[in-house]
């Protein structure tokens, strides 16, 4: 990477040319368009970094109060996703078949990729479980999962065991405890299973409905800043294409792909800042320095395009980002909004990917790699002090900024996804990161 490592030094401009980055060209579409992968929930910026469920079963919110409850649990880093499922079955057995029905919550936690990357995980949780045997027979279970997926979000097998409390001549006969063991096929919020009962003679086979699947959703986080709609939801970036990666160099080739890609969505995004800056009369030089940070992005996405090629997909290019629409606001409306997100997505997500890129740039062995890395980590640096300044001006027009950013202060930040890495150490630099910028938001406001 010597003539990399050389076109850097002048700080990446001379790589633009050579993977040939359109710097306009972004096809606008509507928001309603199925290319716009939204994430937003009930209207409001995306801030949560763990699959959550909505409107769960009664389990499902049993266990998630019980994770609350234990601190050492409730941490936003330990389980990857917590939900909950109705399922519907017909249970065999040596005194004739009944039907069976229920309600279950589970949680997963996944330790060989991190929350949001679109590779396939392993993962293992515990698990909670009601069931009726027809109408007066009940089995309360108690167990663990594990399983992995074969295709990310959509195909996955898991294994289940634990201990049923059953009561298969209904609740006036006596108890019975038993081990159970179960084998399922997840296919995205569906669960195709079978169990078995050992010492209570019933086999049940059914399907189960997950609202959050068992592995989370498949991944959308940007690193950077993302395109956001009217609404405030988030647009997720098209992606590299995914390929099998085995070796390292294919892994980070892979990394250095889905980096482009992010790189390219910030673009359309920073064009609209500049927009937007300058509709609600943000002083000239904010606009300016929005303006420049746009070329960054671009340089950006050269530098992470030429390293995926040298790294071996010598033929990628990353694909043209989609601009989502949406109408600018003026006022304190207007205000509020570039406030809002300037912290979301400057402050808290420019200031990661800058952190993140310095972390890289300090444990890279090439020095062209790490000349690239260290030349994002302070484009992105600078980005991120925009964004304060771009919140100290808007704190300045109208005090309700204050108020709105206390409600998100505590927001927290995503870790975006890569195949090589450690995810610990980059989950510590983002807490770390977190905190630092609730400090400096206590201190501004």
């Amino acid at each position: 990477m010597s003539d990399l490592s050389s076109s850097l030094s002048k700080r990446g401009d001379g790589l633009a040319s050579a993977v040939n980055v359109a710097p306009h060209a972004f096809i606008v579409q509507s928001v309603h368009s199925a290319m716009d992968a939204r994430v937003c929930d009930e209207g409001k910026p995306e801030v949560r970094r763990r699959h959550w469920g909505r409107g769960m079963p009664a389990a499902g919110v049993f266990l998630a109060a019980l994770l609350d409850a234990n601190p050492a649990l409730s941490q936003d880093y330990f389980f990857d996703v917590a939900g909950g499922g109705v399922f519907v079955g017909y249970g065999l057995g040596s005194g004739g078949g009944s039907v069976t029905w229920g309600v279950e919550a589970y949680t997963s936690r996944s330790d060989d990729v991190d929350g949001c990357s679109s590779q396939e995980r392993t993962a293992w949780g515990p698990l909670a479980r009601f069931t009726l045997q027809g109408l007066s027979r009940p089995l309360f279970s108690l167990g663990a999962h594990v399983g992995k997926e074969t295709e990310r979000a959509v195909l996955g097998l898991n294994l289940e065991g634990g201990i049923t409390l059953g009561f298969p001549r209904g609740l006036e006969a006596d108890a019975v405890l038993s081990p159970f063991s179960a084998v399922g096929a997840d296919i995205v919020v569906v669960d195709l299973y079978t169990r078995h009962y050992w010492l209570l003679d019933t086999y049940p086979i059914g399907l189960s409905f997950r609202p959050i699947p068992t592995y989370g959703f498949a991944g959308s986080c940007v690193e950077g800043r993302p395109q956001r709609d009217d609404a405030g939801c988030r647009s997720a970036t098209i992606g590299a294409p995914q390929r099998r990666t085995h070796s390292h160099a294919e892994r980070l080739a892979s990394d250095f792909a889905d980096a482009a890609c992010e790189e390219y969505e910030s673009v359309p995004a920073l064009l609209r800042l500049v927009t937007e800056l300058a509709f609600v009369g943000a002083p000239r030089s904010l606009i300016e320095r929005a303006r420049r940070a746009v070329d960054d992005e671009l340089r950006h996405t050269s530098i992470c395009t030429a390293l995926a090629r040298r790294a071996g997909w010598r033929g990628f290019t990353p694909p043209v980002p989609v601009a989502v629409q949406r109408n600018p606001l003026s006022g304190r409306a207007g205000v509020e909004r570039l406030a809002l997100e300037s912290w979301l997505d400057g402050c808290l997500g420019e200031g990661l990917a800058a952190a993140l890129a310095a972390d890289d740039a300090a444990l890279a062995r090439d020095p062209g790699l790490a000349t690239a890395r260290a030349v994002i980590a302070e484009d992105e640096q600078r980005h991120a002090e925009l964004a304060w300044d771009i919140l100290q001006w808007c704190h300045e027009q109208h005090p309700s900024v204050g108020e709105l950013l206390r409600t998100v202060r505590d927001a927290p930040v995503t870790v975006p996804a890569r195949r090589t890495g450690e995810l610990r150490r980059r989950e510590g630099i983002a807490q770390r990161h977190r905190m630092d910028c609730r400090r400096r938001l206590a201190a501004l406001l």
